[in-house]
């Protein structure tokens, strides 16, 4: 399945969309997203996005501002926290060390931004146009408590330049 996200509207979809490589069906991926996607980054099943949207386009989907996750195997839209209050306009994985264990894969967001919305317990946060969300702890690492030390990232990511065989990466 080749899963496409931009910005346009079709009998087939809004703003995203899948394609079965096997069959040629073409199918909206959970009614698609109210806005632009202007990035996205796949982690085993799931798929993450990025772009100028608040909501599925059903409005059905809660908290998807400028940022989301699509589980392709339970078909379904889920919040990354709150969101950001800006468009996103990159999405990037990466592999951090966030906790006392083993690197994992975290998703890196760059955009026009400057704040991560709160949730749950979570305060609003101030940043400049980056954040990194941690899947395995539902959170913005910008919110986690840690007793790591963890690498410092400023600037812009715009994408996962190469992946070395060995589990090396080089970003840009």
């Amino acid at each position: 399945v080749v899963y496409v996200g931009g910005n346009f509207t079709s009998s087939n979809g809004t703003n995203m969309v899948s394609v079965n490589s096997k069959t040629k069906a073409t199918q909206v991926v959970e009614g698609g997203l109210n806005g632009q996607i202007a990035s996205m980054a796949l982690n085993g099943t799931k798929l993450f996005a990025g772009g100028d949207f608040t909501n599925s386009k059903d409005n059905t989907s809660t908290g998807l501002n400028h940022v989301a996750v699509y589980d392709t195997s339970a078909n379904s839209w889920s919040a990354m926290g709150a969101g950001v209050n800006g468009k996103v306009q990159s999405v990037v994985l990466l592999t951090m060390n966030v906790s006392s264990t083993t690197p994992e894969v975290v998703v890196a967001i760059g955009g026009e931004f400057d704040q991560l919305e709160a949730f749950g317990s979570n305060k609003a946060v101030s940043v400049t146009g980056f954040g990194v969300w941690v899947p395995s702890q539902g959170n913005w690492l910008e919110n986690l408590q840690t007793s790591l030390s963890v690498e410092a990232i400023n600037g812009v990511l715009s994408s996962s330049l190469l992946n070395v065989e060995g589990g090396q990466s080089l970003y840009g």
